[in-house]
């Protein structure tokens, strides 16, 4: 497990981020996308068959699957990869260590509010192209949230997200478990999250849910303070943990080379099951994060 030092944080009970703030945000993060970004990257030629749904009247008749339709006992329709719609499972990690932004007073922001900018960019793409969206943070308990579809859904997402606190115990592999329970399956899976998490434990969920066929989008956050030294004299502590000091003592170099440690162990976890891992630091522009995960070119 890895800890931090003594954090500045904000109230857990006030908003990281307004219904307003996210909209503009996410605004700027897609405009800088290619237009019509796809969130997943399976490979695969854009006709080739995807899965079957029920005919339709004027559906062509060479489209008709004749085999799969006498064992089901229906008439079933091949539908071509690009014409199949993507459920996109989004992951909002709302663990107390969401609330850091930096050891001393700054104008850093707190990494839930990167997460949620992250977030409401996702959402965005995700429902301008007609797939359809789930929302789900640390602490959900619902094994089905609700199905957001459709550009109307998008400003219920953006409520959804900036009601998001800072403030529970559980972090990254919570979410995974609880998506591996649902019964409706996700395509893709993009979590925003800092991992501070056993590394055995997030693994395995992540496992447990690409195992279901899908595709695992991470993007790790972390705050400057997070990546460098720590001033001599301060404990990594872990606030999900009741702020039990983890390393009471450590050097400064010890504090970066567990941080840069950890993170490595997490982006090959993701990349076991060919996803994708971007690390980003919250004094750094989203943008050049989002086109990193989403394969998008200057």
């Amino acid at each position: 497990m890895i800890g931090r030092p003594r954090q500045r944080r904000e109230s857990s009970d006030a908003p990281d981020a307004s219904i307003d703030d996210l909209a503009i945000a996410a605004s700027r993060l897609v405009d800088h996308l290619r237009p019509g970004r796809h969130l997943a990257r399976r490979t695969g030629d854009a006709d080739e068959f995807y899965d079957y749904r029920a005919y339709a009247s004027g559906d062509p008749l060479s489209r008709i699957d004749w085999r799969a339709a006498a064992r089901r006992d229906d008439l079933l329709v091949r539908r071509r990869r690009h014409e199949a719609t993507m459920r996109v499972a989004l992951l909002v990690d709302s663990s107390a260590s969401m609330a850091f932004s930096s050891i001393q007073p700054s104008d850093l922001p707190t990494k839930m509010r990167v997460a949620q900018q992250f977030a409401a960019a996702v959402a965005l793409v995700t429902l301008r192209q007609g797939d359809s969206l789930t929302i789900r943070t640390s602490e959900s308990r619902a094994s089905s949230p609700a199905v957001l579809r459709g550009r109307r859904a998008i400003g219920e997402a953006y409520s959804i997200l900036s009601e998001i606190r800072s403030a529970g115990d559980d972090g990254a592999a919570a979410m995974f478990e609880s998506l591996a329970q649902d019964p409706q399956k996700a395509d893709v899976v993009f979590a925003v999250t800092d991992a501070i998490d056993d590394v055995d434990r997030l693994a395995a969920a992540m496992h447990a849910v690409a195992s279901r066929g899908a595709e695992i989008v991470l993007i790790q956050i972390a705050s400057p303070d997070e990546l460098a030294p720590m001033p001599r004299g301060l404990a990594l502590r872990d606030p999900e943990q009741r702020g039990a000091s983890v390393v009471s003592h450590a050097r400064p170099s010890d504090a970066a080379a567990m941080m840069a440690d950890h993170i490595d162990v997490v982006r090959r976890s993701v990349q076991a099951h060919r996803g994708r891992h971007a690390l980003h630091v919250t004094s750094k522009s989203p943008i050049d994060t989002l086109r990193t995960v989403l394969g998008v070119r200057r």
